[in-house]
């Protein structure tokens, strides 16, 4: 097998790697600023600093595909960590890199359905970031002539990342008719997804991922709350939610929209297996 490089070693990249098996884990190479903190896991553990203007990892690099995770630079405009990147790998004969970006790409859809073909309208500084990285990607594999694969993700969740503390402080939530449509992933399925994309050898798509179960988060919190059998918090109007949330929360839920996720399913469908979230919520628990 060719080599597989976890390029930003972080949540997403210790479930990719719990689910190799002993072969896969001899190919696995673990790009990060800070390797010590992983030593504990499998692979091969590489220091890289995607921010530093020259770095060499071309031949670990050569003939593997890379999963980039890495998020952009808060502080900067566009994506300057991965047009670096882009840059210190141009001469590595890379196979294919698969970029994990974000479904809010595709902006406020009104609730409405959205396919890969969907015209983008980021309305989030974060969300045009990725836009701009999703153009830098392809750009790359059209003048190095190299493949892409681009999975367009929403909220992730899954063991040690739900809203505990917002939930245990019994945070105040949208009444339900006024909380817009969302999409959410599990993380142990987008990590199955990502290994089809190598096992499968997916090349040149972009792909929306998610369970297949629209929600809004009112729901998402209150079958969290079900689970841990406690009371709801209060209820609030949409207009009130300012006082109770941050900007950027609430720039999240000025949106709507419903992944079409049937490309998804037709290449690789049988690895979701929590579309029922109740399911993914009692996962995340245990």
């Amino acid at each position: 097998m060719k080599k597989i490089i976890l390029a930003g070693f972080g949540y997403l990249g210790k479930f990719i790697e719990q689910q190799a098996d002993f072969n896969e884990k001899k190919v696995l190479y673990k790009l990060s600023r800070n390797p010590g903190k992983h030593r504990n896991g499998f692979g091969n553990h590489v220091e890289v600093d995607f921010d530093k203007e020259k770095f060499d990892i071309t031949e670990i690099v050569g003939e593997s595909t890379i999963i980039y995770m890495t998020p952009p630079n808060k502080d900067r405009d566009g994506d300057p960590r991965l047009e670096n990147f882009l840059n210190n790998i141009k001469n590595s004969n890379l196979e294919r890199i698969v970029y994990i970006s974000t479904s809010g790409v595709y902006g406020d859809c009104g609730g409405l359905s959205v396919t890969e073909d969907a015209e983008l309208k980021p309305l989030t500084d974060r969300a045009k970031k990725r836009v701009i990285a999703e153009k830098m990607v392809m750009k790359h594999s059209a003048v190095c002539n190299t493949n892409y694969v681009i999975l367009r993700v929403p909220g992730i969740y899954g063991m040690g990342r739900l809203p505990l503390s917002k939930v245990r402080e019994r945070e105040p939530l949208i009444i339900k008719d006024e909380c817009k449509i969302t999409n959410l992933i599990n993380v142990e399925d987008l990590a199955r997804v990502v290994w089809r994309v190598i096992k499968d050898n997916i090349k040149n798509e972009i792909i929306n991922v998610s369970d297949g179960t629209p929600i809004t988060s009112t729901e998402y919190y209150l079958k969290i709350y079900d689970e841990l059998e406690i009371e709801y918090p209060p209820f609030i109007k949409m207009k009130e939610a300012g006082k109770y949330y941050s900007e950027e929360r609430m720039s999240f839920m000025s949106e709507s929209r419903i992944l079409d996720v049937t490309k998804m399913n037709r290449l690789f469908g049988d690895c979701i297996k929590y579309s029922n979230i109740s399911d993914g919520i009692k996962r995340s628990l245990s």
